[in-house]
């Protein structure tokens, strides 16, 4: 990628759309090879903040104790343009030395190692949602991300993330501005403090929960706190509160800021009533300045000028005496050093660079994919914009209003993780909501697979082949899922409801999967070809020692086959779905029930006993290497026990639905919650370090060329796909997916039609991609979507002499774009398109559009748009635009050094649209057109 093309996209300007695109913050240092990967020892704390305020109370016993960032050891991954970047390992959460509960029956035997030798720490999976994101006031490299999972922080502008403060539904947070180590947190509950950085918290009384926590800049022990009804305001850094009451006003306040340099002028918007209250005296009297229906009410005011006020569907700028119109918003931000610089979001993304006499919208599907926008933060040291929505966003060229935002973290609150299983190199976990996750450094770093787009993210099984580290099957709701290569791409096995699948570790190519709806099938191939046997049930399971017996559960009874499934023997009565063999005693079998509690059989599954955990909810009991039983269960925790069971002891207050082995450490487990508390916890002795094992190298394939007849995942690299007959994928689904990460691969239609939903071929983050000789054609009205070609981050891209058309709003023949995107040729294609929908889109450095036709024949609708496309060539094109509006047949936006030449354009343009054209792209040339 040449270097002047990305600096001049950065720099280039934006109508109507988003462009300039996103700069990377600086890598962050090198870990060096002595690096110990996981801490085991709590880190000394920052000496305490010299504040004027009376001395804090003491702290409490903190539930979340951070340690420095870690070290974390990385072996050699398996190459994969996919990985995201490192992260460092998060705190550590360490138990109480005395069990918050006590042991599940018995007593334990002398010597028994209690909870207190053993930490539970939360892996970093994927980050954060985002309620409100903070700058530290100091070092504007240091941000925090307020979220319902918790408080993450970052010291490299976001490039890696660590759990700062694990704590159910946090709402914002303030730094001092003269001491970072004096942080103030609002969560629903409560009001904390700390003053050593984050090592100890104390709870302020008198300050319940609020959603906004505010310091005055002019003095730094005055603290307000948006509540309900009312703003709470401290004079002495949250030792004592007054209530400062607004009239009539009884709902929550959902947004609050202070002057900067007039800090008595503060601003009060309400939840739900769309009303907004302004105080000049620092909150003692409050009047009414806005009342306009519903909805909530961000608010922010001018740093230049306190009259000036930005808020949900108005703007004034005589302190709220008259206003102008204003976008919906959920989230504000004025530009620091640029007061008519203003950003709004929810969730489309909305600039003004005027101080609000006009606002630019661009559509959110066109700059991220995420929910309400409730926060922006704004860097004008680094020029950085961030975006803290469902998931966190950051883009350059804040301080001119034309950015691009990328994500750079993913959000796991709400996540519904359903699977964990480990290899001897890797961990693996599904996703109901996120797909598939893979880390290879034991937890240090995570890799997301998603099967996202034909609609299966939905994973609620996984299964590596611990026979081949390079593959896994995974089962979606409706289909059952088989990668070969580590996860990078995957492939449609077959349609089956919500299949659970198992892998014999003792016969290569023998793997079982259940149904649903209690059917149970086997494969001696791998997955090619399957066989229903003659029994029902929802899973298999596999006896320790001996490969051709095999077990399933089903009317209450334990099923026995010892044919590999063709014959079966009803065993003893048991409640539950899960059966855990131990095994070094196949014999010894646990059927964990749920609500129904805990049975164990000595005597390979002919009778049960239930055991005494009244009260618990067992999901899962693993014995490690070491020889102890591991019990997760949902309401009381991990418990561990080294006398097969007779006595157990809490190792992890979390409500764990899963266990797995640490294949390098016996002694240790990897335990998976979910929901609000979702993730994966290392579970281990204390001071115990962890060996690291790095995975072998992947072979890549030879070139080859692979006959296609049905629509499918094109997964295998170095391939020439060629069809063999004309396609159409069930329903309104697309046809072809480009996995992530593969590359060398050629589409031949070869003459064939394609009918699709939308899209019909997709992909993102693709290498030397050709794709020619097709016709696709849209059938069915599904709504909007995204076209037929569509490819993200694409990199040496060929799409030729294709016939695409598509039919319906919004649906774009041929999309090329993204921030990566580089070396596209688009070229010989014929394309025609529904209302509201461009021929061709594209973006990117090295961008050829040549010889193609265009046809728009209804309404609203560019020919061919390029945007950020620097030294773009759009070169002997045909374009005929018949709807007319405020279209363009051609429109070259923000590509410095563009040549336009020797296109031929067509139509009525009318009310702003034209045949052609090229704007804030210096250097551009535009010539031989018809018309010009």
């Amino acid at each position: 990628m040449e270097f002047r093309s990305r600096t001049l996209w950065l720099a280039a300007a934006l109508i109507l759309a988003l462009v300039a695109a996103c700069r990377t913050a600086p890598a962050p240092t090198a870990l060096p090879p002595s690096a110990t990967p996981y801490p085991t020892v709590m880190a000394t704390p920052v000496p305490s903040a010299t504040v004027s305020a009376t001395p804090t109370p003491p702290a409490e016993t903190p539930v979340f104790t951070p340690v420095p960032e870690p070290t974390v050891f990385m072996p050699t991954p398996l190459p994969s343009p996919t990985r995201i970047p490192a992260t460092p390992s998060p705190p550590v959460l360490l138990p109480s030395p005395t069990p918050t509960r006590p042991p599940l029956l018995g007593t334990p035997a002398p010597g028994i190692p209690g909870p207190h030798q053993y930490q539970a720490e939360l892996l970093p999976l994927t980050g954060t949602d985002g309620h409100h994101i903070r700058f530290d006031p100091q070092d504007s490299r240091v941000l925090y991300a307020v979220g319902s999972a918790g408080v993450w922080k970052t010291t490299d502008r976001g490039d890696n993330w660590t759990l700062f403060r694990r704590q159910e539904l946090a709402n914002d947070i303030a730094v001092d501005p003269g001491d970072s180590r004096v942080v103030y947190l609002a969560s629903r509950e409560a009001l904390r403090k700390t003053i050593d950085g984050g090592a100890t918290w104390t709870t302020l009384q008198g300050a319940s929960g609020g959603r906004v926590v505010l310091i005055n800049p002019a003095d730094r022990n005055e603290i307000y706190l948006a509540g309900t009804g009312a703003v709470l305001h401290s004079r002495d850094g949250g030792l004592t509160w007054e209530q400062l009451n607004i009239p009539g006003v009884t709902a929550a306040l959902w947004d609050m800021d202070i002057h900067s340099s007039s800090p008595r002028v503060i601003m009060a918007g309400v939840d739900g009533e769309l009303e907004l209250w302004r105080s000049e005296d620092g909150g003692v009297t409050w009047d009414k300045v806005f009342s306009r229906g519903g909805g909530r009410t961000p608010v922010k005011l001018s740093p230049q000028d306190p009259q000036v006020i930005f808020t949900s569907k108005g703007v004034s700028r005589d302190g709220g005496i008259t206003w102008g119109p204003a976008p919906e918003a959920w989230g504000i931000a004025v530009h620091p050093l640029n007061p008519q610089l203003v950003y709004y979001g929810q969730p489309d993304f909305n600039v003004t660079v005027d101080g609000g006499l006009s606002f630019v919208m661009v559509n959110s599907q066109e700059n991220y994919n995420s929910g309400e926008i409730e926060d922006f933060a704004i860097d004008p040291v680094n020029d950085l914009l961030y975006v803290a929505s469902d998931t966190l966003f950051r883009g350059a060229g804040a301080a001119t209003g034309k950015v691009l935002v990328e994500e750079i973290t993913r959000g796991v609150y709400g996540m519904n993780l359903t699977d964990l299983e480990t290899t001897r190199w890797a961990v693996w976990v599904s996703s109901d909501t996120r797909g598939v996750h893979k880390s290879e450094d034991w937890g240090g770093t995570w890799r997301y697979d998603i099967l996202g787009t034909f609609g299966l993210d939905s994973i609620r099984s996984i299964a590596p082949d611990p026979n081949d580290p390079y593959v896994i099957y995974a089962g979606q709701e409706s289909a059952l899922f088989k990668s070969v290569d580590g996860g990078r791409s995957w492939a449609d096995l077959l349609p089956a409801k919500f299949p659970v699948v198992t892998v014999d570790h003792r016969n290569p190519g023998a793997v079982y999967y259940g149904t649903r709806d209690e059917k149970l099938f086997r494969s001696t191939d791998a997955g090619l070809t399957w066989q229903e046997l003659p029994q029902a049930g929802r899973r298999v399971f596999l006896h320790p020692v001996d490969a051709a017996v095999v077990y399933t559960l089903h009317g209450g009874k334990l099923h026995r086959s010892s044919d590999r499934g063709q014959t079966w023997t009803a065993l003893g009565e048991v409640r539950g779905s899960l059966l855990d063999i131990l095994p070094g005693n196949s014999e010894v079998m646990y059927a964990p029930a749920d609500t129904a509690g805990l049975f164990r059989s000595s005597d390979g599954g002919l009778t049960w006993t239930k055991q005494n955990i009244t009260g618990r909810r067992p999901r899962k009991v693993l014995q490690t290497g070491d020889g102890s039983l591991w019990l997760a269960t949902l309401d009381a925790g991990v418990f561990r026990s080294i006398n097969g069971g007779v006595s157990w002891e809490l190792v992890a207050d979390i409500a764990a639905i899963g266990l797995a082995p640490d294949p390098n450490l016996p002694q240790a487990a990897f335990a998976l919650t979910t929901g609000s508390e979702a993730g994966v916890w290392w579970l281990h002795p204390q001071g115990q370090a962890r060996p690291a094992l790095p995975p072998p190298a992947p072979q890549e394939p030879d070139l080859r060329t692979v006959p296609v007849s049905q629509c499918q995942v094109l997964e295998r690299s170095n391939t020439v796909y060629e069809l063999t007959q004309d396609l159409r994928p069930l329903g309104s689904g697309s046809c072809f997916l480009f996995p992530q990460g593969v590359h060398d691969i050629t589409l031949d239609g070869r003459g064939h039609k394609v009918e699709f939903g939308s899209p019909a071929i997709v992909g993102e983050g693709i290498r030397n991609l050709v794709i020619k000789n097709l016709t696709l054609s849209q059938h069915g009205d599904n709504g909007p979507g995204r076209g037929g070609i569509v490819l993200t981050n694409a990199q040496g891209v060929q799409v030729l002499d294709n016939d695409v058309t598509t039919r319906f709003r919004n649906e774009d023949a041929i999309r090329v774009t993204g921030i990566l995107t580089e070396d596209v040729e688009i070229s010989g294609n014929t394309v025609t398109v529904g209302p509201f929908a461009a021929g061709i889109v594209a973006n990117g450095d090295k961008v050829v559009v040549r010889n193609n036709v265009v046809n728009v024949p209804a309404p609203g609708g560019d020919g061919i748009q390029l945007v950020g496309a620097p030294d773009a060539q759009v070169l002997d094109n045909q374009v005929s635009i018949m709807g007319g509006g405020d279209y363009y047949g051609i429109r070259v936006l923000a590509s410095p050094g563009a040549s336009v030449r020797g296109n031929r354009v067509s139509g009525s343009f009318n009310r702003g649209g034209k045949a052609i054209e090229v704007a804030h792209s210096p250097n551009a040339v535009v010539a031989a057109n018809t018309p010009q």
